[in-house]
């Protein structure tokens, strides 16, 4: 009987011993990087008429959930294991909207059906590793007006091109969403007082 247990037990003992061989000895920790949103400057001066606009959440690729992705090339993109930025890139994206649309004094928010409608959807957001690295924001808008007509609809795109540590990449991710929001508020303003 004592035959038959020690090769089983023996087989075992060789698995674990061979095991604890490929654990690491302590597992990467994760890492959080919160990107810098640029300060907007105030819109229209004090007493001045303020449209009403709507602005649906902001919706995400996929790929862009609260890992931080990066780029290898046109057609490749990975995301970083240890990696993560506080909350999904599009709650950034709605931050922006809030600051540059309605925090500037540029609209009131409203929720009525009767309002222009703003639709953004964040297609880049990622460190870029091909070339010389770099970091890169894409995000693509649709106003439509009180009929559902669009008014206006267009892609919002900046990079860098930098050899860049997460922290710059994080920085740098801040400061060109930040710009390109900046835009597309811009675009808003003139689209809707020219309709």
């Amino acid at each position: 009987m004592a035959r038959r247990l020690r090769l089983p037990l023996t087989l075992a003992l060789a698995l674990c011993v061979s095991a604890c061989g490929l654990v690491p000895d302590s597992a990467p920790s994760l890492r959080y990087f919160e990107p810098p949103l640029a300060a907007i400057p105030l819109a229209n001066a004090p007493g001045a008429r303020v449209p009403h606009l709507r602005v649906r959440g902001t919706r995400a690729s996929a790929h862009l959930d609260t890992h931080m992705v990066y780029r290898l090339s046109s057609v490749e993109s990975g995301q970083h294991p240890t990696r993560r930025w506080t909350q999904p890139p599009a709650y950034y994206v709605d931050l922006a909207l809030g600051a540059a649309l309605f925090e500037s004094g540029r609209f009131r928010r409203s929720v009525g059906s009767g309002e222009a409608l703003l639709s953004v959807e964040l297609l880049a957001f990622e460190e870029l590793r091909d070339g010389d690295g770099g970091a890169r924001v894409e995000l693509r808008a649709v106003l439509e007006d009180s009929h559902g007509f669009a008014l206006l609809e267009r892609r919002y795109e900046a990079s860098v091109d930098a050899a860049l540590g997460p922290d710059e990449v994080a920085r740098a991710l801040g400061l060109l969403l930040s710009s390109e929001v900046g835009k597309l508020a811009a675009d808003v303003s003139e689209t809707l007082a020219a309709s």
